[in-house]
């Protein structure tokens, strides 16, 4: 059985805001229908506030059909950075967000 090659995209959008603005717009979970294009819907499966640990699942349209996944954050460096991942029954893959 061969590997998996790896692979890294990098998209970089410039946003005219504070970064405590961006942090604030990016980890509001219930707000997120409103910040990023393709989000439907967004169920928070954690309480308290944004941070390691926080869990929820993200339904998006993409490609004209709707696909939910269920994600979680691994770190978090307020206000500039934080990863998440789908939980682990998905396949491996990071994400993060850092401005």
């Amino acid at each position: 059985m061969g590997t998996m090659a790896t692979r890294t995209v990098v998209v970089e959008r410039v946003i005219r805001a504070s970064p405590e603005r961006v942090w604030e717009a990016l980890t509001d979970l219930e707000g997120t229908e409103r910040v990023l294009s393709g989000v439907e819907r967004i169920e928070v499966l954690t309480e308290g506030g944004f941070g390691v640990g926080t869990r929820w699942r993200e339904t998006r349209r993409m490609l004209g059909k709707a696909a939910t996944e269920e994600l979680y954050v691994t770190a978090s460096e307020p206000p500039e950075l934080f990863w998440w991942r789908p939980t682990p029954k998905a396949p491996t893959m990071c994400r993060s967000s850092r401005w």
